[in-house]
């Protein structure tokens, strides 16, 4: 009989109220089988609960919750010690929501199964795991009742060597303290967005600014121990100590930008600031861990490993390609690593796995047209080579949504559930922005290239397959892509090989034939404030609220509007 795991990331702090980014993963005999974000099936932005997704992942595989023999529970914010009351009162509220039969165990640290997440997916056989988050676990007992008052996990690094995982520093930890992630948290609030979650909008904004307005200031310091370490102070309001930072320095801030207000030129230029601030130290702390411990490959994990500039940053810095960061390095991925986890722990063994982010949902084209029959007004039909229709399409300047196969695990859209325009089109950004995704006219879009040949175009130092490293465009490339690269000249670039996915990679190799183009653009399938799509109503939904989408190929099928020509 098969022996299947659930992965649970349980998000609700100490006080009961739930944060965000609860996903789950189900594997089955020691390798992942399923896997999905709350928010993609409960539609709501940042979900943290955890229920839904398990009904919909087990009804997935075919099983009951009794057929699991255990169920493994990532948390954060509770004490790290083994047996807690507090972890067996997570246990409880697991259980009652989700039934008896499996063993429940919560994970004591929420960095471990961070490292998890990475160790299980990592290429090498030996490297530096980086955990770097806003925060983690309480170190020790609890003594206040915020939570930042504690020692916390915020900065935590990992040797692993076969089969052994052994925490070999940490910063950042102390009472009140701030860390990678806490202090860019601030200033993407104080640049106007609305939490850490927007932290992808502070990185695309920086690239407009300037941080010499700041002089010589740094956010960060190290000491001869090696440690980082910032006089920045938290607070419950997090914005003042910002401010009275900047102050006490002699660069006093305009007042904190409300979302939606105009920029002003100072804001931009904190961006730049703190994003190269954010580079500089994570690099000159890890490069001098890898020479301490003499190994030569990085596996990063931690919500601020999705800040791709950094992580590519890195790779220059340490000279190397072997810089790796799995599909889904943030919260949205730490219920693998708890299956991890358990995996571990009750075998001895170290899992690995070939990094995918292919896990979500799939729909087949009785699906899709079950879901149409309850849209009468849209048309659709089934192209002999939806592919090539697709291509044909996007070749001659239309915006279509492409929906294809299993969802992405994560917070990226890799190619199942993408929106694609023609990067050579001056004006496919601005269509984009402005009458598809709804957002911010800072923020670039994707090119996607395929595997063999993107070196052509971009500097590459090794593939990207999962969009967690930029890539300077090469500059006889820059005039040939306006919509793909962004005002560094830097790509947000995703790789696709066909032993990844065989449909998107033959896609984008006949676009690239068809067009002329050395990439197609991609991004997510959803809308601003819209959690990307994971069924065919989702899809439809999107369609319908992106006027500047002219066809959604969901399957094998194009959809089009109401009295739109079908070419």
């Amino acid at each position: 009989m098969s022996e299947a795991i659930l992965g649970v990331h349980f998000s609700a702090g100490p006080d009961g109220k739930y944060t965000a980014d609860g996903n789950v993963a189900v594997v089955v005999d020691g390798s992942p089988v399923f896997a999905v974000g709350q928010e993609r099936v409960t539609r709501r932005k940042y979900d943290g609960g955890f229920i839904e997704s398990a009904r919909y992942a087990l009804d997935a595989v075919g099983i009951s919750i009794s057929e699991v023999k255990a169920v493994a529970i990532s948390t954060f914010g509770r004490p790290d010690m083994i047996g807690d009351p507090e972890q067996a009162e997570v246990e409880r509220q697991v259980r009652d929501a989700l039934g008896s039969g499996p063993t429940y165990q919560v994970i004591p640290s929420h960095h471990v199964a961070h490292a998890m997440s990475a160790a299980a997916q990592c290429p090498y056989e030996r490297a530096l795991i980086a955990v770097i988050d806003n925060e983690g676990s309480v170190l020790g007992p609890r003594v206040f009742g915020d939570l930042w008052r504690h020692s916390l996990e915020r900065t935590s690094y990992y040797l692993l060597n076969g089969e052994k995982l052994t925490l070999v520093a940490r910063d950042h930890s102390g009472p009140g303290e701030v860390g990678y992630g806490k202090a860019y948290s601030k200033v993407t609030r104080y640049v106007g967005f609305r939490s850490y979650q927007e932290s992808g909008k502070t990185m695309a904004l920086a690239a407009f600014g300037d941080p010499s307005r700041f002089g010589a200031l740094r956010l960060f310091e190290h000491g001869s121990d090696g440690q980082s370490r910032t006089s920045l102070r938290n607070s419950a309001d997090g914005l003042q100590d910002l401010a009275e930072f900047f102050y006490d320095a002699g660069y006093p801030l305009p007042p904190a930008r409300r979302p939606g207000e105009r920029l002003d030129p100072a804001h931009i230029d904190l961006a730049a600031w703190c994003q190269a601030e954010l580079e500089e130290s994570v690099g000159r702390r890890i490069q001098a861990l890898t020479q301490e411990h003499r190994v030569g490959a990085v596996c990063g994990a931690g919500g601020v490993f999705l800040n791709s500039v950094m992580n590519r940053k890195l790779q220059d810095r340490l000279n190397t390609g072997d810089v790796f960061v799995p599909p889904s390095p943030g919260d949205q991925g730490l219920a693998l690593g708890a299956a991890a986890w358990w995996l571990w722990q009750s075998s001895g063994t170290l899992p690995r796995w070939t990094p995918q982010c292919y896990l979500g949902g799939q729909f087949d084209d009785d699906a899709i047209e079950a879901e149409l029959a309850r849209h009468p007004d849209l048309n659709w039909e089934k192209p002999a080579d939806h592919v090539a229709e697709a291509v044909r399409d996007v070749a001659a300047g239309r915006i279509v949504g492409w929906f294809q196969g299993r969802s992405e695990y994560g917070p990226r859209a890799l190619g199942n559930r993408s929106i694609l325009a023609n990067p050579a089109d001056p004006w496919a950004r601005e269509v984009l922005n402005n009458l598809v995704k709804h957002r911010e006219w800072f923020r670039p879009y994707a090119p996607v290239a395929v595997e063999d040949r993107a070196g052509e175009t971009f500097d590459l130092w090794s593939p990207v397959p999962f969009m967690m490293h930029t890539a300077p465009t090469r500059p006889e490339a820059v005039s040939a892509l306006p919509g793909g690269v962004h005002v560094d000249k830097s790509a947000r670039l995703q790789t696709v090989s066909a032993d990844q996915n065989t449909i998107f990679h033959r896609l984008v190799a006949k676009f690239s034939d068809v067009a002329g183009s050395p990439a197609i653009l991609n991004t997510s399938l959803n809308v601003d404030g819209m959690p990307i799509v994971e069924s065919p109503a989702d899809g439809i939904e999107c369609f319908r609220r992106s006027p500047g989408m002219d066809a959604l190929f969901l399957g094998s099928i194009k959809v089009t509007r109401p009295g739109a020509r079908l070419p």
